[in-house]
């Protein structure tokens, strides 16, 4: 997810929202017609001619930035992440059978663990909107409820992809963006808000992506520097040789 390539989002912290609270969950009509306006919102069917995912930017944390660079396969959900540190990569993918770390030294850590399949998969479906697929991308998709926080009112839907854990999506009543990710899991009390929205090939994506472990202060405010949804060359998604 950058960090926000790997979700480790968890639920909303209540000394950031001012206390917000989210109803009980209800049907999932309500949440397929609120995605649908968070879509035509942001690009409509320019959505539906992306290809690929690639963006790149820096990742800054207390005292440190960081490089990274991210790919995504709209269909496989395989990804790729390099973060870039003082000129020292580490590499770390999944194709949706294994996943895999390639650590600055070259090293490779292959790990076909299906709970770390997962999580990768999981990765990439939010980092790349997978919501914004769902013929493409099946998933289930609940309406929570609205939510009230330092007055506005969002929208929030909560999105379980087929293989992969839920994670709630905070939807702007007022512009119908999506503006936060949430994991409803409370035992990771991390949240990233989106925000500088700017177009990019007719379709509206954040360039500011602020996350926090559950304090006032960010822990990572990662900067878009660009976006382009050409298909990665072949061969980028394969595991390396171990």
């Amino acid at each position: 997810m950058r960090s926000m390539r790997i979700f480790a989002l968890a639920a909303f912290s209540a000394a950031l929202f001012g206390g917000a609270s989210v109803a009980a969950p209800a049907s999932m009509a309500p949440a397929d017609v609120l995605l649908a306006q968070a879509k035509a919102a942001t690009g409509g069917p320019a959505w539906d001619r992306l290809q690929g995912w690639h963006e790149r930017g820096v990742d800054n944390r207390p005292g440190q930035a960081i490089a990274y660079e991210a790919w995504i396969d709209l269909r496989s959900l395989a990804i790729v992440n390099v973060h870039t540190v003082d000129e020292v990569p580490v590499t770390r993918g999944g194709d949706g059978r294994t996943t895999w770390v390639i650590d600055p030294a070259g090293g490779v850590q292959i790990d076909p663990n299906p709970q770390a399949v997962a999580g990768a998969r999981r990765s990439a479906y939010f980092s790349a909107y997978g919501f914004f697929f769902p013929d493409r991308l099946p998933a289930r998709r609940a309406y929570v409820g609205p939510l009230v926080s330092n007055g506005a009112t969002y929208d929030v839907v909560r999105v379980t992809p087929g293989d992969g854990a839920p994670m709630d999506i905070w939807i702007d009543r007022a512009t119908h963006r999506v503006t936060a990710f949430v994991d409803p899991d409370r035992r990771h009390p991390t949240i990233a808000l989106l925000a500088d929205f700017r177009p990019v090939d007719g379709v509206l994506l954040p360039h500011t992506v602020a996350q926090s472990g559950g304090g006032v202060k960010p822990t990572s405010v990662e900067h878009v520097a660009a976006y382009d949804f050409n298909p990665a060359e072949a061969g980028r998604f394969t595991p390396p040789a171990p």
